[in-house]
């Protein structure tokens, strides 16, 4: 073999080397370049309890200072001289009581404003009604019965008995195993005189029956 064809025979040799070094150095990196990077790892936060709130406690029905007997059938009607004939209604002094019966006695009712107050059915075989029927005025007594809830509609919780068609709406016999005693209402901050009236008896029934009827007045400092 003559230098030249030596020659060139090493150089093949070379190159063929330089190529598998190559490949194996390509092969290498292939093999090992793994990622570095770690992938993220997400966190579940936990999910907050709900709030729970407190159930409201329910406000007790504030105690009647003002107490309001009715009863018609066995008692007479009394003469105010600013009001004329009244009839059915009295002050009580306290809650009513089987026994002994308060006694009934016609007459005004006088309350301060900003209180409260309770009516109570005292007639033991008759249903009645404390209601509402307009600013007082002398012996200008309504003709005729004008309350439109009357029997039927009971004004709610302290509600002022000055509101406009204020009523207890019927309140059972004494002792008749119905309630006979009214919702706790308040006497209002509106100071004046009230016509109130029982929506069975204001009407009169001849030949003389007197209407029950009675003026509540509310003071004010």
């Amino acid at each position: 073999m003559n230098g030249f064809s030596r020659l060139r025979a090493l150089n093949v040799i070379v190159c063929s080397c330089a190529c598998l070094l190559l490949l194996a150095l390509v092969a290498a990196g292939g093999c090992s370049n793994k990622s570095s990077t770690t992938a993220p790892v997400t966190t579940l936060s936990p999910t907050p309890a709900p709030s729970l709130s407190p159930t409201p406690t329910p406000s007790p029905t504030p105690t009647p200072l003002n107490f309001v007997g009715m009863a018609y059938a066995s008692i007479a009607p009394t003469t105010d001289p600013l009001y004329g004939e009244i009839d059915g209604y009295t002050q009580l002094a306290g809650v009513a009581t089987a026994s002994p019966l308060p006694v009934i006695v016609s007459g005004r009712i006088t309350v301060h404003c900003n209180s409260t107050i309770q009516f109570y059915n005292l007639d033991r075989s008759l249903p009645h009604t404390a209601s509402l029927l307009g600013t007082a005025a002398g012996t200008n007594w309504p003709p005729t019965f004008n309350n439109v809830n009357g029997a039927t509609v009971a004004s709610p919780v302290l509600t002022p008995i000055t509101a406009a068609q204020f009523s207890t709406g019927t309140l059972a016999a004494f002792g008749s195993g119905f309630t006979s005693s009214s919702r706790t209402y308040a006497t209002g901050s509106v100071a004046g005189s009230f016509y109130f009236g029982d929506f069975y008896d204001y009407k009169p029934v001849p030949p003389a029956s007197p209407q029950m009827r009675t003026v509540i007045t509310v003071l004010c400092p």
